[in-house]
């Protein structure tokens, strides 16, 4: 395949996830209006686990048989897939999605300090620089009342299962 192809293609992949993963917070939203936010967030976890399932089959791979392998399999879907999935829609019954996409854009950033902290990765001055940069951005986009809420703003209770989730999906 030549340079090109491959661009293109890639070029084709890139937009095809932007579209998934942008417009994610308002198919969430709009299955509130219809549905608990338990019932929306399980559903959008088996129509995940049955794309997979359907990948699984079309690759002709197979399930682990290890039961040590399942068991980290297991805690791996649980915390960083299964939470966040279950959590958004809980914080979208209150937030917009333009705010729940401020919040989650939050992630690059967990990665960051996760990566020192647990990976003890050395982290330069320039990516520490950034990553204020990219705290200090997330909050003026939130606004005051993102951080301290007020009696006509909403309640602290979404922004932090939002930073939650976030810290979840970094982990992963």
């Amino acid at each position: 395949m030549n340079e090109t192809a491959n661009r293109a293609i890639n070029l084709c992949l890139l937009t095809t996830c932007m579209c998934c993963f942008g417009s994610t917070f308002i198919f969430i939203t709009l299955s509130l209006q219809d549905f608990t936010a338990l019932a929306s967030g399980s559903g959008r976890l088996v129509v995940a686990a049955f794309i997979s399932l359907i990948y699984l089959i079309a690759t002709k791979n197979k399930l682990p048989s290890s039961l040590n392998i399942w068991k980290y399999v297991s805690f791996y879907g649980v915390f960083c897939l299964a939470c966040p999935f279950l959590l958004i829609p809980f914080a979208l019954k209150s937030l917009s999605t333009s705010e729940t996409a401020i919040y989650l854009s939050s992630i690059p950033l967990f990665v960051l300090l996760l990566a020192w902290i647990f990976l003890k990765e050395k982290i330069s001055l320039k990516k520490w620089f950034g990553f204020f940069i990219g705290m200090v951005g997330l909050i003026i986009l939130s606004g005051p009342e993102g951080i301290i809420p007020t009696e006509s703003s909403h309640s602290i209770l979404p922004a932090l299962i939002l930073i939650i989730a976030s810290i979840l999906i970094a982990e992963s």
